[in-house]
Protein backbone atom coordinates (compact mmCIF):
# COMPACT_ATOMS: atom_id res chain seq x y z
CA UNK A 1 0.00 0.00 0.00
CA UNK A 2 1.41 3.38 -1.00
CA UNK A 3 1.41 6.30 1.44
CA UNK A 4 1.87 10.01 0.76
CA UNK A 5 3.93 12.14 3.14
CA UNK A 6 3.83 15.94 2.94
CA UNK A 7 6.97 17.75 4.07
CA UNK A 8 7.10 21.44 4.96
CA UNK A 9 10.35 23.30 4.33
CA UNK A 10 11.40 26.67 5.77
CA UNK A 11 12.84 28.77 2.92
CA UNK A 12 14.79 26.00 1.13
CA UNK A 13 17.58 26.86 -1.31
CA UNK A 14 15.38 26.42 -4.39
CA UNK A 15 12.66 28.76 -2.98
CA UNK A 16 14.47 31.06 -0.52
CA UNK A 17 11.53 33.47 -0.22
CA UNK A 18 8.89 30.88 0.74
CA UNK A 19 7.79 28.03 2.91
CA UNK A 20 7.39 25.00 0.65
CA UNK A 21 5.18 21.91 0.86
CA UNK A 22 6.33 18.86 -1.08
CA UNK A 23 4.57 15.50 -1.44
CA UNK A 24 6.45 12.19 -1.41
CA UNK A 25 4.87 8.87 -2.34
CA UNK A 26 6.27 6.06 -0.21
CA UNK A 27 6.06 2.58 -1.74
CA UNK A 28 7.56 -0.74 -0.75
CA UNK A 29 10.33 -0.08 -3.25
CA UNK A 30 11.16 3.62 -2.91
CA UNK A 31 10.32 7.13 -1.82
CA UNK A 32 9.21 9.04 -4.91
CA UNK A 33 9.06 12.85 -4.80
CA UNK A 34 6.20 14.60 -6.55
CA UNK A 35 7.02 16.99 -9.37
CA UNK A 36 4.71 19.51 -7.72
CA UNK A 37 5.34 21.77 -4.76
CA UNK A 38 3.21 24.42 -3.13
CA UNK A 39 4.48 27.79 -1.88
CA UNK A 40 3.34 29.79 1.13
CA UNK A 41 4.36 33.01 2.86
CA UNK A 42 4.11 31.57 6.39
CA UNK A 43 4.23 28.29 8.28
CA UNK A 44 0.51 28.60 8.98
CA UNK A 45 -0.10 29.10 5.26
CA UNK A 46 1.99 26.03 4.44
CA UNK A 47 0.06 23.90 6.95
CA UNK A 48 -3.19 24.94 5.25
CA UNK A 49 -1.84 23.45 2.01
CA UNK A 50 -1.39 19.99 3.57
CA UNK A 51 -4.49 17.90 2.73
CA UNK A 52 -6.78 17.09 5.66
CA UNK A 53 -6.12 13.41 5.07
CA UNK A 54 -2.57 13.99 6.35
CA UNK A 55 -3.63 14.25 9.97
CA UNK A 56 -0.55 13.03 11.81
CA UNK A 57 2.38 15.42 12.31
CA UNK A 58 5.56 13.35 12.32
CA UNK A 59 7.77 16.29 13.32
CA UNK A 60 11.34 16.00 12.08
CA UNK A 61 14.36 13.82 12.68
CA UNK A 62 17.75 15.18 13.80
CA UNK A 63 19.32 13.97 10.54
CA UNK A 64 16.75 15.77 8.34
CA UNK A 65 17.82 18.65 6.13
CA UNK A 66 17.90 21.78 8.31
CA UNK A 67 15.20 23.39 6.11
CA UNK A 68 12.65 20.70 7.02
CA UNK A 69 10.20 21.86 9.66
CA UNK A 70 7.87 18.86 9.80
CA UNK A 71 6.28 16.06 7.83
CA UNK A 72 2.65 14.96 7.77
CA UNK A 73 1.28 11.48 7.18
Amino acid sequence: MDVTIYTIYDHPRDYPEHFVVRAFRVTAEAVVPSDDCWLAQSLTGARVLVPNIAACNLGRLPEDDPAIIESWL
